[in-house]
């Protein structure tokens, strides 16, 4: 796992995955930042929660151009902003990386925010510990695993 500080939003090959909630909303954090920067792939994430009845642990893809993909992980149910509640679920990113690894392009990095640990209130060593393990299990190369970090 390859850390980097920067913006997210500019990674132009591979996968970025981002987690976001099952309600349809990406009105704050990382979402938000996705939301503006990728406007169809937010159009088929409420389609797909609609249509498929998406639930936790579930990915809405999203072709942006031939060489990125775009996958909006559903990993918590809800959102809000009470720090003693903790909204990311650990089984739905397990779930999610699970399929994850099978599905992208090992030509590509795949590039994530420290997914569920923000707004979430996850901790951080343990959604990366569940992402490093699937990884693992597919066989999908930890140098490519690319964690994005906002400059401060």
């Amino acid at each position: 796992m390859r850390y980097y500080r920067g913006d997210l939003m500019k990674v132009k090959r591979g996968t970025i995955v981002h987690g976001c909630n099952a309600q349809g909303a990406m009105n704050s954090g990382v979402a938000k930042d996705f939301r503006a920067k990728f406007p169809d792939a937010y159009k088929k994430y409420v389609i797909d929660l609609e249509l498929f009845k998406m639930e936790l642990g579930n990915i809405s893809i999203y072709h942006e151009t031939p060489e990125l993909a775009l996958y909006s992980v559903i990993t918590q149910q809800n959102y809000g902003r009470d720090p003693s509640v903790r909204y990311v679920s650990y089984d739905a990113i397990d779930k999610a990386f699970g399929n994850l690894f099978q599905w992208v392009n090992r030509e590509y990095a795949v590039s994530m925010p420290q997914i569920g640990s923000g707004l979430g209130n996850g901790c951080w060593k343990a959604i990366s510990e569940i992402i490093l393990h699937n990884a693992a299990k597919h066989s999908f190369p930890e140098d490519k695993i690319h964690v994005y970090c906002l400059d401060v």
